[in-house]
């Protein structure tokens, strides 16, 4: 009896194409849960004290990291986004600073240098543009990052992702009626809409804040008071600082400056 080849090899391919499947959803699973992990996989070094705040800031709803000058802040906050968008399917993410510069260097600098350096980033984002009036990063899964200014004008975006890029020096009235609003629905895959999924839980609307210290005069020491206070609930309030060649800096901007930028204390 002759056995039908064309058959068994659609069977094998089918097969194949299931258990491929199958482990995909596993180390999504596991790159979701460990994005410190997913960043070596992708070929990103990234020291100790990093990995713990690509950790944490994927574990609690609303972060907000104060860092010294020299840190690695944009560079962190812009894998993050990176990595978030390729694990997460149509995931819109808006990266807000105080001026357009600022908002426009996120991309053409950061986003950029990992699309170039990263060839397993580059090849999962489809275009890159820096047009001074629409600055964003497409995915081909359908994520996107939003680069804004922190201004009135901002109004009529839509996030999941808020990351708030020295946020010390933006408006406290814009960021609570204008950017916070952005975060008005939850990412929603496809599969919450078939019956079996009706319960299950939304992703939340996440919120990141990063600067590097201000006066205590300013909002932004009411804000860090607050989230001191709750970080042992929900959120997370991390300070880093480093000591390579800080004394020069000491000598050359004088005290009050040094305080502010590298020590990240508040006068």
């Amino acid at each position: 009896m002759k056995s039908n080849k064309g058959s068994d090899n659609i069977k094998k391919i089918k097969n194949k194409k299931a258990n491929f499947d199958d482990q995909m959803d596993l180390w999504v699973g596991y790159w979701r849960c460990n994005l410190h992990r997913f960043a070596k996989d992708l070929g990103v070094s990234l020291k100790l004290f990093q990995k713990i705040l690509i950790f944490m800031m994927d574990a609690f709803p609303m972060f907000t990291y104060v860092a010294s000058r020299g840190t690695g802040k944009s560079f962190l906050i812009a894998l993050y986004a990176i990595m978030k968008c390729i694990l997460h399917p149509n995931l819109l993410v808006v990266i807000s600073s105080a001026t357009k510069g600022q908002a426009i260097m996120m991309i053409k600098q950061y986003v950029q240098f990992f699309n170039d350096e990263y060839p397993l980033i580059g090849n999962e984002i489809s275009a890159i543009r820096t047009n001074p009036q629409a600055p964003e990063v497409t995915f081909k899964n359908g994520s996107k990052i939003e680069a804004v200014t922190a201004s009135d004008n901002a109004r009529g975006h839509r996030t999941h992702l808020l990351i708030l890029e020295e946020y010390a020096i933006m408006k406290k009235s814009i960021i609570d009626s204008v950017l916070t609003k952005f975060g008005t629905t939850p990412r929603q895959p496809p599969f919450l809409s078939l019956p079996e999924y009706s319960d299950y839980p939304t992703e939340p609307i996440r919120e990141i804040y990063i600067s590097s210290a201000r006066y205590k005069s300013e909002w932004g020491w009411t804000h860090v008071k607050g989230y001191f206070k709750s970080m042992i609930k929900k959120y997370l309030y991390p300070k880093v600082i480093y000591q390579n060649y800080i004394l020069g800096y000491f000598q050359a901007i004088g005290a009050c400056h040094f305080i502010l930028n590298y020590l990240t204390k508040r006068k």
